[in-house]
């Protein structure tokens, strides 16, 4: 498959500190013809010569909606870190007919009916060339991700309260574990 990937964050210094936003781009190139674009704008010229065009997750910027407007091919999108712009990418997922959206988090229902395209939950996984068992391990318990209680996050986000901070606590208080 030929695909477009718009995404101005991937394999620049941002996204050597926050890998997340290369793991899909990634994956898609080990089995795919994926080409990197930062706008929609240095691909849509061409756009025909795709299968389908992915907006990634550091994608934001919504200058060129006429060309997409008129895109015919599939377009998928994601909705990230709702905190920021979240209206202005309800508002265009749903003005651009995107065939598919996808989002890590859990009230993918309800994006689905606020821009009326299909949403889909896309769990983070891990890679097993990196991740693997060696045969011994030095912590029994790690955390990924920032600790910051949601404050960060536009009220809703999530439907449960953020507990990692607790749980965090409680394990180092333990001197039965050894954790990172």
């Amino acid at each position: 498959m030929k695909i477009a990937y718009i995404d101005p964050i991937v394999h620049t210094d941002i996204s050597n500190t926050y890998r997340y936003y290369d793991g899909l781009f990634n994956a898609l190139l080990e089995h795919n013809d994926c080409i990197l674009f930062e706008s929609f704008k240095d691909v849509s010229f061409k756009v025909k010569e795709f299968d389908v065009v992915v907006f990634g997750l550091g994608w934001k910027n919504f200058d060129y909606s006429k060309e997409i407007e008129k895109c015919s091919i599939p377009k998928i999108g994601f909705i990230f870190k709702p905190q920021n712009i979240f209206e202005q990418k309800i508002k265009f997922f749903k003005d651009h007919r995107f065939s598919l959206l996808l989002t890590s988090l859990p009230n993918f229902k309800e994006y689905e009916m606020l821009c009326e395209v299909r949403c889909d939950l896309f769990g983070y996984a891990a890679n097993p060339d990196i991740f693997y068992s060696n045969g011994s391990r030095e912590y029994e318990i790690g955390f990924s991700g920032a600790l910051h209680q949601n404050k960060h996050y536009r009220a809703g986000s999530f439907d449960t309260q953020d507990i990692r901070k607790q749980i965090q606590e409680f394990l180092l208080s333990r001197k039965t574990f050894i954790a990172f």
